[in-house]
């Protein structure tokens, strides 16, 4: 583990808490507490948010998010099939440094099982490139492809915002709020399994018992997972509407 990578989100936790701490210290627990709910819709999903005022300036705030797609599609004469699940449990401080809407807001993905998968079955006689080797699929047993992408749960998050879930003056709000999850590289798997032949269509090999073809498989796994590591740090954007009971 990255101890630079950590060190900003830690950092920005332990100001808040500290500014927390003494703003309890100085005026004392809220003396009616009062909490909000939210639903919004966000780059995680549709979120479902609810928050407790726990000092005059901070908010705890936790909630989930989920949202499903699936499309089939064609390109040329292959069909992919793709699939997008998102599914996450957050939890986060929301600091008013300035008694108004703006909010800082650091705070953890507690459960991030956000994933794509794609499949697609390749014709015979459908050339692809796996690796750094061009196949063609067999006409008996041609080649099935699937691939998926997931991130790892527990990661910092660090949000800023308008608008607050618990409005000291009125029963609704619209809360929006820009950030980033410091979510790490995605993993990507990617599977083969039919028949490639060479290109004359001679060769032919069933993939999944195949030793070169399997090392081809992972070069083509190792490019896919370079090619997404800028999403390692994950952009999120959400709008909202909030009620204070």
């Amino acid at each position: 583990m990255s101890v630079k990578r950590w060190s900003a989100p830690v950092a920005t936790v332990a100001l808040i808490m500290s500014a927390t701490t003494s703003a309890w210290a100085q005026t004392g627990a809220p003396s009616n507490p009062k909490v909000g709910v939210a639903i919004s819709a966000s780059t995680l999903g549709i979120s479902f948010d609810a928050a407790a005022r726990v000092a005059p300036r901070v908010n705890l705030r936790a909630g989930a998010s989920l949202f499903d797609y699936t499309r089939d599609f064609d390109d040329g004469d292959i069909t992919y099939r793709g699939k997008l699940t998102m599914r996450s449990v957050h939890a986060y401080v929301d600091w008013f440094p300035f008694g108004g809407g703006f909010h800082i807001s650091p705070g953890f993905i507690l459960h991030n099982g956000n994933k794509a998968e794609l499949s697609a079955s390749l014709p015979p006689g459908k050339r692809v490139t796996i690796g750094d080797t061009e196949y063609v699929s067999a006409t008996t047993n041609p080649i099935q492809a699937s691939g998926a992408v997931s991130v790892e749960s527990g990661r910092p998050a660090l949000l800023i915002g308008w608008g607050d879930i618990i409005p000291r003056s009125r029963r609704f709000s619209v809360p929006i709020e820009i950030g980033v999850i410091f979510q790490g590289a995605p993993a990507a798997t990617l599977s083969f399994s039919g028949t490639a032949c060479a290109l004359n269509g001679l060769n032919c090999r069933n993939i999944g018992t195949d030793a070169a073809i399997q090392n081809d498989v992972r070069k083509e796994e190792a490019n896919l997972n370079e090619d997404i590591r800028i999403l390692r740090f994950y952009p999120v954007l959400s709008l909202g509407v909030a009620f204070r009971f």
